[in-house]
């Protein structure tokens, strides 16, 4: 796959899990008294589409919704800003080696679900373990020619071609990070046998090992994805005690599902419904920029889909 077309694979994920970093982070404007009494946030989508929630091996489109809200990347970007970089699990980083690496320095006293701490050995162990698989998602870490620990809290990703960018692939649901060391006690590899020794991802599909706001406790598929909250979060505490994603393929399921209040968030609906639903009492509709273009391709459609909420 082109470059190109690898980046803006990359970025539509990043654009459509932008639902899961608002969701995770208050987004849906959680007021002190509805958050009291609401512990559980319901949410209606089509996620027909997901054939893992082992972080490595997702390469969907709706997939980085609970992927997102479970795991974290090095850097990220805010919903709706799809230019600038701001730190997250690495806290900066600078260009060496006559420009054919990157160092990226790791924040400190940040702790997975699991309660161990997040280290250098983590990042490489992911990104190995990403390489290593050899299936669609690592066609976007086909640039790595390594990466290695510096120190604990330093890592060094060298590129095979230094012209080709890197810092906007690792925003992708692709690079999250995960917990090598629980993730290794679950049957996890991460070398170049890999497809043949690592007996992690079933595992993987109901379970995640992140340091994300959320953890990932059961998947059924085309039923429903379940959260519950990260308690050794190391920001503020996620707004709700569960999360549970619904598969409704019809948008007009979700728009009755809505209305009844048997949802909390629809995701598919069209313009049309969208429109239908403005000024109507106890909803509100949620917009933000898109990087879908008029008359792109399916590629393109679920970065554009509408989020709408109950108050």
């Amino acid at each position: 796959m082109p470059n190109s077309q690898m980046s803006r694979r990359a970025l539509l994920s990043t654009a459509w899990a932008g639902a899961a970093v608002l969701l995770a982070n208050g987004g849906l404007e959680v007021r002190p008294a509805q958050a009291a009494s609401k512990k559980v946030l319901v949410i209606g989508t089509d996620i027909s589409d997901i054939n893992f929630l082992d972080a490595t091996r997702q390469f969907t489109y709706s997939g980085p919704i609970p992927i997102r809200a479970a795991y974290e990347s090095l850097m990220t970007m805010a919903p709706g800003d799809y230019e600038t970089l701001q730190p997250l699990l690495a806290t900066k980083w600078e260009r060496v080696d006559n420009g054919n690496a990157w160092v990226f320095h790791l924040r400190d006293g940040v702790k997975f679900s699991t309660g161990n701490p997040f280290t250098a050995e983590d990042v490489k162990f992911s990104f190995d373990r990403l390489q290593n698989w050899k299936e669609d998602p690592a066609e976007l870490a086909g640039n790595f020619k390594s990466t290695d620990i510096i120190d604990p809290r330093t890592v060094k990703i060298t590129l095979v071609d230094k012209s080709q960018p890197l810092l906007n692939l690792l925003v992708s649901p692709t690079f999250v990070i995960m917990d090598s060391k629980a993730a290794t006690a679950h049957g996890a590899t991460s070398g170049p046998e890999t497809p043949k020794t690592d007996k992690a991802s079933e595992w993987l599909n109901q379970n995640s090992v992140g340091t994300g706001p959320y953890i990932i406790r059961q998947w059924e598929r085309n039923s429903q994805v379940v959260l519950e909250r990260n308690v050794q979060y190391w920001r503020r505490p996620a707004p709700f005690e569960r999360i549970v994603i619904r598969h409704i393929p019809e948008s007009t399921t979700q728009v009755l599902a809505l209305k009844r209040g048997d949802l909390d968030a629809a995701l598919n609906l069209t313009p049309p419904q969208l429109d239908s639903l403005k000024g109507q009492a106890g909803i509100r509709l949620v917009q933000g920029t898109s990087l879908a273009q008029p008359g792109a391709g399916q590629e393109g459609s679920p970065a554009g889909r509408g989020l709408c909420h109950r108050l």
